[in-house]
């Protein structure tokens, strides 16, 4: 569906493909990086900060160069964001301040 409104809004411009491209991909690093953060305050292991410049060469690597030249790829970026996004949902609510008044209607 993205796609297709992509190509409908810009009359089948592959460079705004190609930017949603980069902009999902961001998003999947941003996700990674807030998983390794909160792993690391978890485990009290400040060590995995390492992990997140090696996940900026995986995310970014140049060798992917067909999927950042070619918009159709897309889809690609797409669900890989969906998979780790979905997978940091529950992390993500463990980490979310709840209100007192909140906490009490779950505690009961």
């Amino acid at each position: 569906m993205i796609m297709l409104g992509l190509a409908r809004l810009t009359d089948w411009d592959i460079r705004y493909e190609m930017a949603t491209s980069i902009l999902l991909a961001t998003g999947i690093f941003l996700l990674l990086v807030r998983q390794v953060k909160i792993t690391a305050r978890k485990l009290a292991a400040p060590e995995l900060r390492w992990a997140i410049p090696l996940f900026s060469v995986i995310v970014f690597s140049v060798s992917q160069y067909q999927n950042w030249l070619w918009g159709g790829q897309l889809q690609m970026f797409l669900s890989v964001f969906g998979v780790i996004g979905e997978g940091m949902l529950p992390l993500t609510v463990n980490e979310m301040p709840l209100n007192s008044e909140a906490s009490t209607s779950l505690q009961s």
